[in-house]
């Protein structure tokens, strides 16, 4: 049986499993990292973790649940600062936001293994009902906070906000495929190594033909790849194209739940 701990004592150590996670999982993803390694860095029992956390799932969590309330408290204070007037320079503010903001800001705080779209999916599909609805709380108070924002920018809702908070979902979840951690440079690669080289000879404005371009066609449910059948992708789908493909997205988006107000 775990044994009892002070009221201080769980403070340290809630406090020494989180900065494991930081450190293991942001890099690593909650995939590759056990249980076991966190209470290694904490110094307790496997047991004694449970009374923390439900899982290591929850714990990843809670640490993404933190960094997207710094990363929305940036994407609004960069909106306040550039001010984006209409639905051209909106879109372009959000596309932006997906391919410097977000993997700047991913790659400074170490989460580019817990942000990588197949980890996201992961926590997506193993997340309970409470920490589902911590996140989608989060998402709807977020957009409160933009409502004002984009109407300074002359775009009014036209769409109830869930509708609109999940399209900006996932269109973020899109930006997450073509926006790699490992595509940085400075991660560790989830892909395979030929990927991972392609990658690091490219730099980062390479990503998305190296990450985004091989989903299209890989096999369902991680089963292994039995070679390359086609040209490496980024001689056919060169990173523009993704960039492009996704500002017709937000564009799109933004067209269909707003309306525009510009004088």
């Amino acid at each position: 049986m775990p044994r009892r701990f002070t009221p201080q004592e769980e403070h340290v150590i809630r406090e020494n499993l989180r900065q494991a996670a930081r450190a293991q999982m942001g890099p690593r993803g909650v995939r590759r990292t056990s249980i076991e390694d966190l209470v290694g860095a904490a110094g307790i029992s496997k047991g004694s973790f449970y009374r923390f956390w439900e899982s290591k799932e929850s714990l990843a969590l809670d640490l993404l649940a933190e960094w997207e309330r710094e990363f929305h408290r940036a994407v609004e204070e960069r909106f306040q600062s550039e001010q984006p007037r209409g639905f051209e320079d909106s879109a372009a503010f959000l596309l932006s936001v997906l391919l410097e903001e977000f993997p700047g800001r991913m790659i400074a705080a170490g989460m580019q293994g817990l942000l990588d779209s197949a980890e996201i999916a992961y926590l997506a599909r193993t997340a309970g009902e409470r920490e589902a609805r911590i996140m989608d709380e989060q998402d709807l108070r977020f957009f409160e906070r933009l409502r004002p924002l984009f109407l300074k920018a002359g775009l009014r809702p036209t769409e109830n906000k869930p509708v609109i908070v999940a399209g900006l979902r996932a269109i973020f979840e899109v930006g997450a495929s073509v926006v790699s951690p490992a595509a940085s440079g400075l991660g560790p690669a989830t892909s395979d190594d030929s990927t991972a080289s392609s990658v690091a000879e490219g730099g980062p404005r390479a990503h998305a033909s190296a990450s985004a371009a091989p989903n299209l066609s890989s096999p369902a449910d991680g089963a292994p790849h039995s070679g390359p059948k086609h040209a490496p992708p980024g001689r056919v789908l060169a990173p523009e194209h993704f960039h492009r493909a996704l500002a017709l997205i937000i564009e799109g988006f933004l067209r269909q739940t707003f309306s525009e107000e510009v004088t």
